[in-house]
This record gives structure tokens, C-alpha cells and sequence, in this order.
């Protein structure tokens, strides 16, 4: 019989700060922190922005006998994990069985080209690179396993922007399928000059921080994170008396197949995805309290998920881009905005699309500008599309039974 998921563990980083009581802080209070790039020197022309994670919050090598996994991809993962973990008291119980699915694209590219500058400019590198396990998708999922001494399933999925959600259902499904207990889903990218670049040469960045939604908006803003949700069959977290932040009620997915990089003119891919997200959680489109959208403050993204936002939904629910304060996090994303959903339900607060003024009337939705809207949710969805048309949408809902 299908089993109930929930969330019992949250840790998050990103540009906003160190775990969920600083991400907390700076999504109410409506601050962001995006510069110049301070990763790599950017070559002619004004820098666009990005949203790195401060230098100053101390992420702790890997131990000394995991060097050869150790990455600024590794250490930030370690901390959301850590956290996670903490707030779950999952690890102990779970530990020899416990599956950690992982959601990257970019990975250890950062390192690598770290120690390729470093190379080139002296002929020799100071520290060790080993490629497959600081470099390949795979990495940050083994340094995990080894750093906490998970002994259950480890997989790593990558589908561009859309890899931790697609990640986090996968651990559902193996959960309501009565194949696991519980499962850590985390997601993880940081920023690296070629993802920079690549970007800009398909003329996405924005030369300003992100505006999502907006009239006037000029593209994304990259950004970088990592996020950790433990989930769990509802029955043994229970009995076991853990937590419960919220409950995964639903999800979907759907794949365009119609562009590399662009979405689905028509919004056919997306509002599938939505809609199948709906009826797996078993309710309709006035049964969501908020939206938390992919929003990426690309012209012909946001214009194509508002449309369908607006089509499915109208303008009655409240909808935010949590990327105007994260940049986009690639991965890492899905993970990042199912942390914020949660707090939305949590908390009783829709964060507001920082930056945005003037929301698109063509879309026909309701997105939140200007300060938080202060209001009780006991139902989010949360979406993630990603290059190649694969798309992921997610049903949070309070802990306590379902929608009323």
C-alpha cells in the first residue's frame, strides 16, 4: 500500500547565508546579496552580477581523510547535510539504510578550473585533483556517503535546472513504493567561470540582478547553494516521534523534447507537469494557498510559466521567485525553493519577488512584490524546468493532514 512522505530534516546555504534561521531572515526581510563575480576575474565589459556564498561563513575542509573528495562543492553540501541531519535525527536511525539522492549539473567544474589557472600560471598545482571525485556528477553524492558513513543507496540525477526536484521524486517514489524508510535529497552547484560564460553567450544573464516577472526584466542572475531535505515514510517517522516539517502530497513530470535550451513556446510541458503535480496530491488548483515559481527572469521563461500559472491558477494564489533572492542555483534549485515552500507553510509567509515593480499583464498572474505577504499556507507548489525541456513540480502541504 502507498505510504505517506514527509519532511523531518531541512539544511540549507546559500548567498543568503548559513542555515535555515539566516535564509529565514533575509527572505522576510526582502535582502539579497548580489555582486560582481569574486570567483574568477571576468574579461571586458561590466561584470554581470551573481549571488556567490560569502567567503566569510567558514565552510570546514573535508576531513583530512577525504581530501580526495574535498570540493567548495563538498563543504557547502556538508553543511546543508549537516544541518539536515541534525534537525531530523534521521542519521542514527536510519543510518544503514538511509538513500541520498542527489541533484547537480555543474558539480566540481569550480575546482577544476581552479587548479587549471593554477597550472597554467606556474606549472604545477599545491593540492591534489582527483577527477572523478571532485569533479564528475557523481562526486559530491560519494564525499557525502563517506563524510556521514551513510551505508544506504546512493544515485545522482542530472536534468539540468529540474535535478534535485526530479531527485526528490525519486526518493518519494522509492518511499511510497515501500522500498525505503527515508532518503536525504540534496542539491548542490556552485558557480564556475564556464557556467558564467556559458550563460552569458546564450544571452541569459541579466547585466542587472534579476527582476523575475517583471516588464522590464533582462534575464537571470547565477547563483550558487546547496539544500538537504531528509524525507520519510510518515508511518515509522511517527512512530518514532520525529518532526514533521511537512508533507510531500504530490508530484509531476513532464519532458517538452521541443528545445535544448528553450522552453515549449505553447507551455504544453509545463502545465502537464502542474496539473499531474494537482492530481497526484489529490486536489485542484484552489486547493494551493502559493506558488513558488521556477521564475528565472528570462524573457520567454517567465512569460511562458506565468501563462500557465495564469491559465491553471488565475490570479487568485499568490505567486514569488525566490531566485530573485538566490540567483539562479542551477541543481541546486529545486532543493533550495522546496526548503522555502516549506518555510512558507511553516512560517505563514509568501516571500516577495525582490526587484520586481511591474509584473507582466499578459501573464495574468498575482506575484508578490515589494514585502512578504504575511499569510497562513498550508498548501505550496513549487516548480523547476530545466534545459531540455524536463520538467518537475512539487505539492508541499502542512503537517497535519492534508488540505482543508
Amino acid at each position: 500500500m502507498a505510504s505517506g512522505v514527509v519532511i523531518t530534516g531541512l539544511g540549507v546555504v546559500s548567498s543568503l547565508g548559513k542555515g535555515l534561521g539566516s535564509n529565514r531572515e533575509a527572505l522576510l526581510a526582502g535582502r539579497r546579496r548580489m555582486a560582481a563575480p569574486g570567483l574568477f576575474n571576468v574579461a571586458g565589459g561590466d561584470p554581470s552580477p551573481v549571488a556567490e556564498i560569502p567567503s566569510d561563513l567558514g565552510f570546514e575542509p573535508l576531513p583530512a581523510r577525504l581530501a580526495r573528495y574535498d570540493s567548495r562543492e563538498a563543504r557547502i553540501a556538508a553543511a546543508a547535510c549537516a544541518e539536515a541531519f541534525a534537525s531530523s535525527g534521521a542519521l542514527d536511525h536510519y543510518r544503514r539504510e538511509i538513500a541520498l539522492m542527489v541533484g547537480t549539473t555543474s558539480s566540481g567544474v569550480h575546482g577544476l578550473e581552479e587548479c587549471w589557472r593554477e597550472y597554467r600560471a606556474t606549472g604545477s598545482t599545491s593540492r591534489p585533483w582527483d577527477f572523478a571525485n571532485q569533479h564528475l556528477a557523481g562526486a559530491v553524492a560519494r564525499a557525502m556517503t563517506k563524510h556521514f558513513g551513510l551505508r544506504g543507496p546512493h544515485t545522482t540525477v542530472s536534468t539540468a535546472c529540474s535535478s534535485s526536484a526530479n531527485a526528490m521524486i525519486l526518493a518519494a517514489l522509492e518511499i511510497r513504493r515501500g522500498r525505503l524508510r527515508a532518503a536525504a535529497v540534496l542539491g548542490a552547484d556552485t558557480i564556475s567561470e564556464m557556467v558564467y560564460y556559458g550563460f552569458r553567450s546564450l544571452g541569459l544573464v541579466s547585466p542587472f540582478p534579476t527582476t523575475p516577472f517583471d516588464e522590464g526584466r533582462r534575464g537571470l542572475t547565477l547563483g550558487e547553494a546547496a539544500a538537504c531535505l531528509v524525507l520519510e515514510d510518515e508511518v515509522s517517522a511517527r512512530a518514532r516521534g520525529a518532526r514533521i516539517h511537512a508533507r510531500l502530497l504530490g508530484f509531476g513530470m513532464s519532458s517538452d523534447a521541443h528545445s535544448i535550451t528553450a522552453p515549449d513556446p505553447e507551455g504544453v510541458g509545463i502545465r502537464r507537469c502542474m496539473t499531474m503535480a494537482l492530481e497526484n496530491a489529490g486536489i485542484g488548483p484552489g486547493g494551493v494557498d502559493a506558488i513558488n515559481a521556477h521564475g528565472t527572469g528570462t524573457r520567454q521563461n517567465d512569460e511562458v510559466e506565468g501563462r500557465a500559472i495564469g491559465e491553471i491558477f488565475g490570479r487568485e494564489v499568490p505567486v514569488t521567485s525566490t531566485k530573485s533572492f538566490t540567483g539562479h542555483t542551477l541543481g541546486a534549485a529545486g532543493a533550495v525553493e522546496a526548503v522555502f515552500s516549506i518555510l512558507t507553510i511553516t512560517d505563514g509567509f509568501v516571500p516577495p519577488t525582490v526587484g520586481t515593480a511591474r509584473v507582466s499583464p499578459s501573464m495574468g498572474i498575482r506575484v508578490v512584490t515589494g514585502a512578504a505577504l504575511r499569510k497562513a499556507c498550508r498548501t505550496v507548489l513549487s516548480t523547476s524546468f530545466g534545459f531540455g525541456g524536463s520538467n518537475a513540480a512539487l505539492v508541499f502541504g502542512a503537517a497535519e493532514g492534508g488540505p482543508e
